[in-house]
């Protein structure tokens, strides 16, 4: 099943408003449609976690790590969880055990390859958030921070990610905050490249309710089109989906109708406000669609 994104309206919502409970695994570009959701009714809300919101999950790494810290096989230590993603106060919540707490599953893997630190998943944005520190300390440091995560880390390049880190841990002021730590992240995270068949193989055999994919676009360009990085990304996962029989949605096509521009935040990354209610709709149709084209069994499953 692949959606094209015309006429999110098309299907009638009133029917699966009261019960359709969605969790997502994915970034912004997910969790504020799905909010949006919540917000006007749309779909339920879903109580799979509690304490705050869903933490981000950009890769395949980071989503078997939520789900493995929802069944209680890991914890996130207190100093980890700002930089995995986690709020202090967030829980398995009373639908985590067998999934009960939600009807369908919404997933848009953001990237391929995980950073991996003392053995946990490190949460993207918070990585680029302390680099972002870095990249004030001076020009050359910016320069420096941002290969250390395009061309050393993302890039599995250990020998280059070494070296530059070198550098910036020389650049950073005595006083830095948070010295110690960043230090130990500059040296320690490692890029681990997933296979992304297999991850949906077993993201499909862990999770025992539907099951639907969402195409991410990297970027666009002014005009809607969409910016794919690492650019087989999203055919990987095309052609893993069809495989598996998991039903395959592209929003970047609904950009693609509006223009680009008149519905994209000046990055050219993020939706505009107003514009979410539009994938929110979409999201929400597709939801429906998904748990609809789902095998008798596994619908039954999910409500024990």
């Amino acid at each position: 099943m692949v959606i094209a994104g015309s006429d999110p309206c098309a299907t009638d919502l009133s029917a699966s408003k009261a019960s359709m409970r969605v969790f997502g695994l994915g970034a912004c570009l997910l969790s504020g449609p799905l909010s949006e959701g919540i917000r006007r009714d749309l779909i339920g809300r879903a109580v799979i976690g509690r304490g705050g919101p869903t933490p981000g999950t950009y890769s395949f790494g980071e989503m078997f790590q939520l789900l493995d810290f929802l069944e209680g096989k890991i914890d996130i230590p207190a100093e980890y969880r700002s930089i995995c993603g986690y709020k202090e106060t967030y829980a398995p919540g009373p639908g985590a055990s067998g999934f009960t707490g939600a009807d369908v599953c919404l997933i848009e893997p953001n990237g391929v390859v995980d950073i991996d630190f003392r053995g946990l998943k490190l949460n993207r944005a918070q990585v680029q958030a302390l680099l972002a520190r870095l990249k004030q300390i001076s020009r050359p440091a910016a320069k420096a921070a941002s290969r250390w995560y395009a061309q050393g880390l993302l890039a599995c390049n250990d020998a280059l990610q070494k070296e530059i880190a070198t550098e910036l841990i020389a650049a950073m002021p005595d006083d830095f905050t948070d010295r110690a730590f960043i230090e130990a992240v500059l040296t320690e995270a490692e890029g681990m490249l997933r296979d992304v068949a297999d991850d949906l193989a077993q993201l499909r055999r862990r999770i025992p309710i539907p099951i639907g994919l969402i195409a991410y676009a990297y970027q666009y360009l002014p005009d809607g089109r969409p910016v794919f990085w690492p650019p087989d990304l999203q055919e990987q996962i095309k052609t893993a989906a069809a495989q598996l029989g998991m039903p395959y949605i592209e929003p970047w096509r609904l950009v693609l109708e509006h223009g680009g521009g008149p519905v994209l935040k000046p990055d050219l990354r993020h939706y505009r406000e107003e514009f979410i209610p539009t994938i929110s709709t979409l999201f929400a149709r597709f939801a429906a669609e998904v748990a609809a084209a789902a095998p008798a069994t596994s619908q039954s499953s999910a409500k024990e």
